[in-house]
């Protein structure tokens, strides 16, 4: 084990597909690709034919991993911190008799990954647990999003949704997961074994809910909440919008295929000595799948931005504004300046504006995640109260 092999001292040989196959070789391949595609972590998986003791076993991946080197070539940390998950849900709170985190269940959840230097410390990930279990609140929110990069997480977790790949925390079996949590720097989500997608085996099916969090009734409690939670709602929901309108786009899905095919058959790759099958069946699914993400996400994504408060009068500071915009929608601003927002569900917001004596005319712009044009609105507010206090 001390010899390395390409640099390396360890390697992961993975059949392509899940248990029983993969006869077009690309599901995982293309699932990579989507993360990619999304400017999320991605891993490598590079085509071999293996033979083993001369033997010819077949056309097999040559996979990367999220393990520890993955982040320190992503991220430049030289000893990431990263937790394998492969028996459960890491978000979990198991707490010992001070009601802390307990260490020795997370060994058994997700087991801290070796680097050059042996370390057993679990902080990270008990900290991480701890507050993605407290009551959805603002607090809540500033929290987690100082310890975890939650759009990343949830941009991750929607690429297993867009595929149904069933075999994965947060949607399936509560495992195949990596959490890199580093402690100068948000949490990120790495993905492993992508096998169970568009339709194999272990897949759900191209009209599943993209709100699902586990199999068989065991969902994710804390991913429950970030769902429900009307700021990480938008970021999930916007990630499925982003899916639906590039990877999975059926013109782009075939050329990508063809492309793969044509590439795979003139290497002379093989489905285990068989011909490479047709994916003209996986494609037909994709495309299934994106109609049915198109109309789960419909309610969310085709609302118009609009301000709907009335013009009205007020004595009081500061002034409260609100409106609908589509999940789309990223940034505000107020009067040209870039200002927050607070979300009282998936598409109503409010702005809490400054006010200064008489009229103020308010114009209110947003601007879609993709750079499109700002929609704006406005308001006139008549504020009969003294100057703010500097």
């Amino acid at each position: 084990k001390q010899e390395r092999i390409l640099g390396d001292t360890e390697l992961k040989i993975d059949m392509v597909g899940p248990w029983d196959g993969d006869s077009t070789l690309l599901s995982e391949k293309h699932c990579w690709w989507m993360l990619a595609r999304l400017n999320l972590p991605s891993c490598n998986a590079r085509y071999i034919n293996l033979r083993l003791n001369g033997v010819t076993r077949g056309t097999m991946h040559d996979m990367q991993t999220a393990d520890p080197d993955f982040w320190t070539e992503l991220n430049g940390d030289s000893d990431p911190i990263v937790f394998k998950v492969h028996r459960g849900n890491h978000l979990q709170l198991r707490p010992d008799s001070s009601g802390r985190g307990k260490k020795e269940a997370h060994r058994h959840t997700a087991p801290r990954r070796p680097t050059d230097a042996l370390n057993d410390n679990y902080s990270t990930l008990i900290m991480l647990g701890e507050v993605a279990n407290l009551s959805a609140d603002w607090r809540y929110e500033a929290r987690l999003s100082a310890l975890m990069d939650v759009d990343e997480w949830l941009g991750a977790i929607s690429v297993n949704h867009l595929s149904c790949n069933g075999d994965a925390w947060a949607i399936g079996y509560q495992h195949n997961v990596y959490a890199y949590i580093p402690e100068d720097r948000p949490a990120l989500l790495g993905l492993d074994d992508l096998d169970s997608a568009f339709g194999l085996s272990m897949s759900f099916g191209t009209s599943d809910s993209i709100w699902r969090t586990g199999h068989d009734g065991s969902p994710v409690p804390e991913v429950d909440k970030m769902f429900v939670y009307a700021p990480f709602r938008r970021m999930y929901l916007r990630w499925l919008k982003k899916g639906v309108d590039d990877p999975m786009v059926n013109a782009t899905v075939h050329t990508r295929f063809q492309a793969w095919n044509q590439a795979l058959t003139a290497s002379g790759m093989t489905d285990f000595g068989n011909p490479i099958g047709s994916f003209a069946t996986m494609e037909n699914w994709i495309e299934t799948r994106r109609m049915s993400l198109v109309s789960q996400i419909q309610a969310a994504t085709s609302v118009v931005f609009q301000v709907t408060t009335a013009p009205f009068s007020t004595n009081g500071l500061p002034g409260i504004i609100a409106g609908k915009a589509p999940v789309q929608d990223s940034v505000f601003c107020l009067n040209g300046v870039c200002w927050p927002v607070s979300w009282t569900s998936e598409t109503n917001w409010q702005m809490r504006a400054p006010l200064t004596p008489g009229d103020n005319q308010l114009i209110i712009g947003a601007a879609e995640y993709d750079g499109g044009p700002v929609q704006t609105g406005a308001v006139s507010v008549l504020y009969t109260g003294p100057a703010a206090n500097p």
